[in-house]
């Protein structure tokens, strides 16, 4: 499967030569409306062929927006795929570290009449690593959840962005469509 980037490459390679024929077509029946014969100049076909490009050029847009939309919903349904992938991560880590000191737990109160002094210590230090495991896999899975909104956030200014292009690009088409009609 290709990715994401080369998803929307190929299609704004499709946008732009569909786009590029659609006023190449409109170009050439213009010319032939203007060819020396202008008596013989079928405006009801001309003006039928402009509002087949027009029709074009708006479902390739309307289209492509759809794309885009479908593509911004993949990607925020991945990043809360990811997120709740990370979370089970964190809550097993979680887990296996209670466990540790659980087990660890048990081992220093059968010790503990022998050596009180040398397990408290112990117990005190595994404590504290385990908290601070667990510190450091919370603080990563904040990152991480940080990380995924502020790519959440980016992608969908991209998709707005491009959205928001197509939109401009084919009000200027149908300008240019309604121009080029009106002049033949």
């Amino acid at each position: 499967m290709s990715s994401i980037s080369e998803q929307y490459y190929a299609n704004a390679k499709e946008a732009q030569a569909k786009w590029t024929e659609a006023v190449k077509s409109i170009f050439d029946e213009t010319k032939k409306a203007f060819d020396g014969q202008t008596l013989a100049v079928d405006a009801n076909a001309a003006n039928e062929r402009v509002q087949q490009g027009i029709d074009q050029v708006f479902d390739f847009w309307s289209k492509a927006i759809e794309f885009n939309r479908d593509l911004a919903k993949k990607v925020a349904d991945a990043n809360v795929e990811y997120l709740n992938v990370l979370q089970r991560q964190a809550e097993a880590a979680g887990e296996q570290a209670m466990a540790r000191f659980e087990e660890a737990r048990v081992r220093a109160e059968k010790v503990a009449t022998q050596t009180q002094d040398a397990l408290a210590k112990s117990a005190a230090e595994l404590e504290n690593s385990a908290n601070q495991v667990a510190e450091r896999a919370t603080q990563q899975f904040e990152k991480n959840v940080n990380a995924a909104a502020e790519q959440t956030v980016k992608m969908s200014q991209k998709v707005a962005e491009q959205t928001e292009k197509a939109a401009d690009e084919a009000e200027k088409a149908t300008n240019r469509a309604r121009s080029s009609a009106n002049k033949a």
